[in-house]
């Protein structure tokens, strides 16, 4: 009996002992306003919000629950990763900025649309891994909010809050 409490206690302090070593911190920041000032909304993200049980907001959230990426390396090039019948989600391409490489995502409309065309942006830290819920919600908050959304490991990189 002793025996095996000592291998439970064992068992119970390792494996909390690698989940805590392993442990990421998550930082999402929401932007509604660009780096220049001006709104997110209406000039560079079409505004869907308000379309979620009909519309593109809720042809958004099909295509994002197709989404299964959970990295981007830094130096992918840009590609469909989702297509539905309305909506694509786009891996634009990587940039540097505030310190760290991102992946720009968009969820964008099909088809000749009158501009923007894009519903939908996460900037997700280049080179890390995140879990699939944490991309989703971002996508998905994105449209609900009319926003930028920034996902990164810590330490934050600088990335400005809304004033």
């Amino acid at each position: 009996m002793r025996l095996y409490l000592l291998q439970l206690c064992a068992f119970l302090f390792w494996t909390f002992s690698v989940d805590y070593c392993n442990a990421q911190e998550y930082i999402s920041t929401i932007r509604t306003k660009q780096d220049k000032g001006g709104p997110v909304c209406g000039t560079v993200q079409r505004d869907v919000r308000g379309t979620f049980k009909k519309g593109l907001g809720n042809a958004g959230t099909d295509a994002v629950a197709l989404f299964s990426r959970t990295s981007f390396s830094k130096n992918e090039n840009g590609k469909t990763l989702v297509k539905t019948k309305d909506i694509h989600i786009d891996l634009q391409g990587m940039f540097d900025q505030y310190g760290k490489r991102w992946a720009n995502l968009q969820i964008q409309m099909n088809g000749a649309q009158t501009s923007p065309t894009t519903i939908g942006t996460v900037f997700l830290e280049a080179g890390k891994t995140f879990p699939i819920r944490l991309i989703k919600n971002a996508l998905v908050v994105s449209m609900q909010q009319c926003a930028k959304v920034w996902l990164e490991i810590a330490p934050k990189a600088g990335v400005p809050n809304d004033p």
